[in-house]
């Protein structure tokens, strides 16, 4: 069950986000279609498991029906709980666009908003199904119902995580209030050391209310790395560590190689 490592990087993502766009390069056609067919796989599938619910009503055959809730439980979680990473990485590419204009990240961010569209899609059907619940088990819904209005408030704050700039747009949050009043906080939240400190804790929060949500049912287990592994390639290797994690930016500022070999690395090295 990795849906849990789906929200990990958005998390994670979401919380080096100012540091991943300054750094950020002009991402490979290949790269971004990776991404895109990536997703675009596990959303036919989520697709055909939805075809499935609508085929099993249909009939009448309530046997069909609960056969259906019972194996593709965990399929539901995943298009709920995938939601965070989408949203995240479509932000980010809204922000390398602006960040980078001249080298290109337009094609990244037209990716990530047309993947972001096509989730939204799955997602609203996911609410649809559980709107009617036909031959649903009452404490089923009501759990997915839970996890579907937690992922939509911790989406909030990994967006306005992302960047905490007042001129930055919100464009991939649920609701526009709530996430202005996230970025604002954090924004008058202090020094870096302190929002890292609330990240990690807000990040703790959110892991353990998925978990806490979830079902023990596994999703598209395969489909899911894919999608992890595609997502990170879109941001270059260097810009983690050995665990995955994405650098500070003052520790890729050490090591980095900027676009301008004229600009030094970081201002201790200055003569």
């Amino acid at each position: 069950m990795n849906r849990l490592a789906l929200a990990d990087l958005a998390a994670s993502l979401a919380s080096h986000g100012d540091s991943l766009a300054i750094s950020q390069h002009e991402v490979s056609a290949e790269t971004i279609m990776n991404y895109w067919s990536a997703f675009r796989t596990r959303h036919e599938q989520w697709h055909r498991v939805m075809a499935g619910y609508r085929d099993a009503k249909n009939s009448g055959s309530f046997p069909s029906l609960h056969r259906w809730w019972d194996e593709y439980e965990g399929v539901l979680d995943d298009i709920l709980v995938s939601e965070l990473l989408t949203r995240v990485v479509a932000t980010l590419g809204s922000v390398c666009e602006r960040t980078m204009i001249d080298e290109g990240n337009d094609r990244v961010a037209a990716v990530t908003h047309g993947v972001f569209h096509s989730q939204l899609d799955a997602s609203y059907r996911v609410g649809q199904i559980l709107l009617e619940a036909t031959a649903a088990p009452v404490a089923m819904i009501v759990r997915l119902n839970r996890l579907r209005h937690g992922v939509q408030r911790w989406s909030d704050w990994l967006v306005a995580r992302v960047t905490t700039s007042p001129d930055a747009h919100i464009d991939y949050c649920v609701d526009q209030h709530r996430a202005q009043a996230f970025r604002a906080e954090l924004r008058d939240s202090g020094d870096s050391r302190f929002r890292t400190m609330t990240s990690w804790l807000m990040n703790a929060s959110m892991r353990e209310m998925i978990q806490r949500r979830s079902s023990a049912t596994p999703g598209l287990e395969d489909h899911n790395k894919a999608v992890i592994a595609a997502a990170l390639g879109l941001f270059r290797s260097d810009l983690f560590d050995d665990y995955g994690v994405p650098k500070s930016h003052w520790l890729m500022s050490l090591g980095v190689d900027w676009p301008n070999n004229s600009t030094p690395a970081h201002p201790v090295f200055e003569s």
